[in-house]
C-alpha cells in the first residue's frame, strides 16, 4: 500500500479534528537483529494510532559496519 492511497483516509479523519494539537509518535522495533520496523502514529486519548510504517533491513546486515 502506498502513502498516496492513505492520504484521503487521513484527510477525512483530520477534517473534524477538534483538538488544539496533533501529537505524533515515532517508534521502532527490531526483529531477528536483521530488520527494523519504523512506525509513525497519531496519539489520541493516550493511544498511538499507526499511520505509516516501513520495514528496513539493518545496515550491519549488509556488511556496512
Amino acid at each position: 500500500m502506498s502513502i498516496d492511497s492513505c492520504i484521503p483516509v487521513i484527510q477525512s479523519a483530520l477534517a473534524n479534528w477538534k483538538e488544539e494539537c496533533l501529537y505524533l509518535s515515532d517508534y521502532t522495533s527490531t526483529y531477528w537483529e536483521e530488520y527494523c520496523l519504523v512506525r509513525l502514529a497519531v496519539v489520541y486519548r493516550g493511544r498511538a494510532l499507526p499511520v505509516v510504517w516501513r520495514v528496513l533491513k539493518h545496515l550491519w546486515c549488509l556488511g556496512c559496519l
